[in-house]
């Protein structure tokens, strides 16, 4: 039986031409669209792509059901748009998981909006930094920041939504009259847990000759040591650049750490209310792209 997420995959790689370039549209892993690709081969008995090391290039049969798979494409979407437009009694509870630093920091406003957009639909917010909370339907939609060095899970479906930055902060009086270049000004970093990760953010960063004191191995604690003039702290730089008393640290850089991520169960792709969160959500990131990036 055919799948039409299949046909999607099979379509997004028809127009790339290439599993990286289909993995980057859709934004899941290369394997997620290699292992599609086959299963939907391996459905239809017939091979549609000949893998070659200039990329996927389509068979004979892969060009027999491509005009088939677009106007497929076009009745779906024509489907969503109808079943979207005239549901116009979205109600029920979605329970949304994320960190509590973008909870707070990030989405209230729009989980506020949102919820006065739909007065039915129940938002239950559960604070979490635990990536696979959607493999025992514990939620159901989660909005994680996933390092730039890894994927989410195969068995979720969602989308890379943005890029986040993170610079140096400490606050101005703390920084006030200090020679940063001198071991011994009396600044020092506020500690994370993971000793390699900060030390290679460091050396981007700048001033590893100063030292590390305490341990605070989370964002929210990093920002009120930061705000207590504790020491220096790694902050996205959407909430550092946010508060008036905190300060990049010179030259005030910044580097990409962490993606953004918007998942949800595949059970779950077809249930209005939850399509219409995501969308929603989706739509409100884009628009922070520039204070998540560190832009001024």
């Amino acid at each position: 039986m055919l799948d039409w997420d299949d046909l999607r995959f099979f379509l997004t790689v028809a127009k790339a031409g290439s599993v990286r370039a289909a993995s980057n549209q859709l934004n899941v892993s290369h394997s997620t669209v290699g292992r599609r690709i086959e299963q939907l081969e391996e459905n239809i008995g017939t091979k549609l792509f000949d893998r070659t090391p200039d990329g996927y290039q389509i068979t004979n049969a892969g060009e027999n059901i491509l005009s088939s798979a677009k106007r497929m494409d076009e009745e779906v979407n024509n489907i969503r748009r109808t079943v979207v437009g005239g549901d116009a009694k979205l109600e029920g509870p979605i329970v949304v998981t994320l960190p509590d630093i973008a909870a707070i920091h990030m989405y209230m406003d729009d989980f506020a909006t949102f919820q006065n957009m739909y007065p039915k639909i129940f938002l239950e917010i559960r604070t979490s930094y635990e990536v696979f909370d959607l493999s025992r339907r514990e939620a159901d939609v989660a909005i994680r920041m996933i390092s730039n060095q890894s994927s989410p899970p195969d068995y979720l479906i969602g989308r890379k939504l943005a890029a986040v930055h993170q610079a140096a902060f400490a606050h101005k009086d703390y920084l006030a009259e200090k020679d940063l270049s001198d071991p011994h000004c009396g600044l020092s970093w506020l500690g994370w847990a993971d000793d390699s990760s900060m030390e290679e953010m460091i050396k981007e960063l700048g001033y590893p000759m100063l030292p590390t004191r305490g341990l605070y191995p989370n964002v929210l604690t990093q920002l009120s040591a930061c705000q207590h003039q504790m020491g220096i702290a790694f902050l996205p730089c959407m909430i550092g650049d946010a508060d008036p008393n905190l300060l990049r640290v010179p030259p005030g850089n910044s580097i990409s750490t962490f993606d953004v991520w918007l998942l949800s169960h595949p059970d779950l792709r077809d249930t209005a209310r939850i399509r219409v969160f995501r969308e929603f959500i989706a739509e409100r990131t884009m628009e922070k792209l520039k204070t998540l990036s560190g832009v001024a």
